[in-house]
């Protein structure tokens, strides 16, 4: 019997950790989208050598590539 509740716990437990692993990736996932689109709108309202100066690579690649297409 006491083998059986242990499993259970050990089962519940992992599910629970795997659950808040999901739910925190999620909300960084949405908020790093969400900074990163309004990052783009406001550098959309900066003078471009502003805007160099603000982006790093990843940005500036990313900003191009919204651009282009």
């Amino acid at each position: 019997m006491m083998h059986i509740i242990m499993i259970i716990y050990v089962v519940k437990r992992t599910l629970i950790r795997f659950y808040w692993g999901l739910v925190i990736y999620a909300a960084h996932f949405l908020l790093n989208f969400a900074a990163l689109q309004g990052h783009i709108t406001i550098l959309g309202i900066l003078k471009k050598a502003q805007a160099q100066l603000i982006m790093t690579p990843l940005h500036q690649s990313i900003f191009k590539s919204r651009i282009n297409t």
